[in-house]
């Protein structure tokens, strides 16, 4: 978090422990473990800020891209997670204390987002999605998922 997010007060870090997400979570893992190209990172650790009366609906029943757009849907219609907090906090609101996710992304197999899609393309070649879209192929910072499974809320840093 501090890494890309300097001066911020930390003020309290709480591990979120949901089963049956975890579950869910856990095999869609192996799901894309079974597809992805060999040598690409299946998961990664991501931050996703919210606003405090979103943070209990995320911790009991996970992240829903039924809410996509609600700050915007340039890389399509999914639920968003960034490499930085700097850049996640903006999503926070502007009331404090703020509220950041931190979560396991199935990112897999990724490939450039644009604005209108409900899922990620079609991998050439083969009948399967890509896992996630991003925001710059070479680079990404930013990515997209479209399934409800394919991350998992492991903590809530709560900050100022």
């Amino acid at each position: 978090f501090h890494t890309t997010a300097p001066g911020f007060q930390v003020i309290k870090v709480e591990q979120i422990q949901n089963q049956t997400l975890y579950r869910q979570y856990a095999a869609k893992r192996e799901e894309v473990r079974n597809h992805v190209t060999q040598g690409v990172q299946v998961e990664q650790e991501l931050f996703h800020g919210t606003t405090e009366d979103v943070c209990e609906k995320i911790w009991k029943g996970g992240f829903n891209r039924s809410y996509a757009g609600k700050n915007g849907t340039r890389l399509g219609d999914g639920v968003y997670f960034s490499t930085s907090a700097q850049y996640s906090n903006s999503f926070a609101g502007y009331a404090t204390p703020k509220h950041m996710f931190v979560a396991d992304v199935l990112t897999g197999n990724y490939t450039n987002g644009q604005s209108g899609l409900k899922e990620p393309p079609i991998k050439p070649g083969t009948q399967i999605t890509y896992d996630s879209v991003v925001d710059n192929i070479s680079n990404p910072s930013m990515y997209a998922v479209f399934k409800d499974a394919s991350a998992y809320p492991s903590y809530l840093i709560t900050y100022q």
